[in-house]
């Protein structure tokens, strides 16, 4: 612990509160940049941590308002392995302006401290050192979604409790110096010197990458007690972060495999190109090598033999039976088209023209069997229009057979007056017809590889340009949202007029739609991933919908169940928050609508399965009820927000 400076406050003096809100109790450490005090808080009757801000940064009041900003920003994160912070104020003690942050008090050590507490010269079993890494990750992998950089990531800023659970802390502080510091003086680098990035001894601003490096750094020390990079004079340690390549982490400890050693050395690459993208992507790998080790049972065995290709012998398919029963009809000799098949080395090319072969001359039979019907009604037409010709030729002759009386006008016209009256009969044949209709709707060509495209605006016009209905249908994937799944029907072209019906990614949002107590709609659960290692933290979103003004403030609850319904663990239990701002339930009002972020830590015990998430709200009189589960899961008040699997 550093020595205590002259600026800093004395507890039990008569200046040791804070906003007659915070007393000071004793002190837990000191730094070049603030002083870190066990604290009471008379409000709410709990043990807090407070960090006062050296006095020389508290007179620039540009760091001021970037530190507030930061801290501000910081206070929005809520994770399982991030220290709390609980409020930001200033006040005056002894004659001095002092800012100060509230904070979670942890009870524990920091990481070095663990880490010599716990082993033998600080060498962490690779197991453990893991584990602590993981959390570690998580954490940083939590503040880098919701867009913040640690900037100065070292064992002093990472505590832990009593339990084992690690928490980071001096989020906001760190960024709020780089950028402040960094824009009044370029040469300013920024950092412990033993943790920071090449990019950081260069003077470039942090980034999630430069996270992942000092990650890295972490993780060597905790492998093998001793740093990658060790130099007194902080000009020539920057210089070997910047070229200097890192010893053999297994040379120094024999308990570190070659492919461990191999992923902490890219954590700890020249380029943040060639680096973990961030922290969960590092936390990933680790988790998928504590899960699976370096399985050296396969290390011994020889080189699998190339795999030798199987071909399948042709079909024999026999079409000479089909082919001149068809040119027996046409009275044509068969085709030869066997030859061609035989002429081919290629086996599958041999089978593919035969199937043809089959396929044509039943088309043709069937063809001949059409020709044959229509054969067949011709001639009945003819017989019947020859069968005619008879009784035209009787009505023709009774029509010019000679009058048997005649009588004499009295105009001396004679009129031939018929003997029989004559009888005309019109016969109508019309041969019967056989109107065949071949045309087909024009087939519209589809876009190629549409599966894993977006389905935007822009690629829906283009179907329904073209005459094709476009439906759309949601299933749960976490591809991203709008990622077309699947098409129906399938295939490279459709007739147009058709429909084509899009399975599109939901993005990993599950809807619920359940509603507590007609106020609150629990809308949906997004999540990023679904299989998780012991360690890991599950990290979700829950859209919370105001039906109406809720007017009392509730709490969110979060828990995590195993398969037999056995609780193991939680989070939230705290007012709702929006993007990272907390927006309690009493200002509510209907429509109002709240994104809440949560992580759940899976346990480092847990067993591989199955892991139910449940949410709910509740207050001092308890759970507000779930009246319509919607299309979620209720179990024992909670709603069911969504499974992962343990690895």
């Amino acid at each position: 612990m550093s020595a205590i400076s002259s600026d800093a406050p004395e507890p039990g003096s008569s200046s040791d509160v804070l906003n007659q809100r915070y007393r000071l109790l004793a002190t837990i450490a000191a730094g070049g940049m603030a002083t870190v005090y066990k604290a009471q808080d008379l409000l709410l009757h709990r043990i807090v941590a407070v960090k006062i801000l050296r006095s020389r940064y508290a007179r620039d009041p540009l760091f001021v308002r970037r530190f507030r900003d930061e801290a501000a920003s910081a206070a929005g994160l809520n994770h399982p392995n991030i220290v709390t912070i609980f409020d930001v104020g200033r006040d005056m003690l002894d004659g001095r302006e002092r800012h100060y942050i509230v904070m979670e008090f942890v009870d524990g050590a920091d990481l070095r401290q663990f880490a010599r507490q716990n082993s033998i010269a600080g060498v962490l079993p690779v197991d453990d050192a893991l584990h602590l890494m993981l959390q570690v990750c998580g954490g940083v992998a939590y503040a880098h979604k919701r867009g913040l950089v640690h900037c100065d990531l070292k064992p002093q800023n990472v505590v832990v409790a009593n339990n084992g659970r690690a928490k980071i802390t001096d989020f906001g502080i760190a960024r709020a110096y780089t950028v402040t510091i960094g824009a009044a003086r370029e040469d300013v680098v920024w950092g412990t010197p033993q943790y920071f990035a090449p990019e950081q001894a260069a003077g470039e601003a942090p980034t999630p990458s430069s996270d992942v490096y000092s990650l890295g750094v972490l993780a060597f020390e905790l492998l093998c007690g001793r740093l990658p990079f060790v130099a007194t004079d902080p000009a020539v340690l920057a210089m070997q972060h910047q070229s200097a390549p890192p010893p053999s982490l297994s040379a120094l400890n024999p308990a570190v495999s070659l492919q461990l050693e191999g992923i902490v050395t890219r954590a700890l690459a020249k380029d943040p190109a060639q680096r973990y993208r961030n922290a969960d992507h590092f936390a990933t790998v680790l988790a998928d090598y504590l899960q699976h080790g370096e399985q050296d049972t396969l290390l011994s065995l020889p080189p699998a033999a190339p795999a030798v290709p199987v071909v399948k012998p042709p079909v024999a398919v026999d079409v000479s039976s089909v082919a001149e029963r068809v040119q027996a009809r046409r009275g044509l000799n068969p085709p030869r088209r066997a030859a061609a098949s035989a002429e081919t080395t290629d086996n599958s090319a041999a089978v593919a023209p035969a199937r043809g072969e089959v396929a044509g001359a039943a088309r043709h039979e069937e063809r001949g069997r059409l020709s044959g019907g229509v054969v067949a009604l011709g001639v009945l037409a003819v017989v019947c229009v020859l069968g005619l010709i008879p009784l035209y030729w009787f009505v023709y002759a009774e029509y010019t057979k000679p009058p048997t009386q005649s009588a004499v006008t009295p105009s001396g016209v004679t009129v031939i007056v018929p003997t029989a009256p004559q009888i005309v009969i019109l016969v109508s044949v019309v041969p019967p017809t056989i109107a065949v209709t071949d045309t087909p709707l024009p087939a519209v060509e589809l876009p190629p590889n549409l599966i894993g495209r977006e389905l935007d605006d822009a690629l829906r016009g283009w179907f329904t340009s073209r005459g094709l209905t476009v439906e759309v249908r949601s299933a749960y994937s976490l591809d991203p949202a709008g990622t077309i799944l699947a098409v129906e029907p399938a295939g490279s072209s459709a007739v147009a007029g058709s429909v084509l019906t899009f399975t599109l990614s939901s993005g990993g949002r599950i809807p619920l739609n359940a509603q507590l107590d007609g106020a609150v709609l629990i809308e949906s659960a997004q999540f990023t991933r679904d299989e998780y290692a012991p360690g890991m933290s599950v990290q979700f979103d829950v859209t919370w919908r105001a039906l109406r003004a809720v007017g009392k403030d509730y709490r969110v609850f979060v828990h995590l169940y195993d398969a037999a319904g056995n609780f193991l663990g939680q989070t939230g239990d705290r007012a709702p928050a929006d993007k990272g701002v907390t927006y309690p339930t009493a200002a509510w009002k209907a429509g109002t609508i709240v994104v809440d972020t949560y992580a759940l830590q899976i346990p480092l015990d847990a067993q591989p399965g199955q892991y139910e998430i449940r949410v709910g709200l509740y207050d001092d009189g308890g759970r507000l009820e779930v009246t319509n589960a919607g299309m979620a899961v209720v179990k024992l008040g909670g709603v069911v927000a969504g499974t992962v699997r343990v690895r």
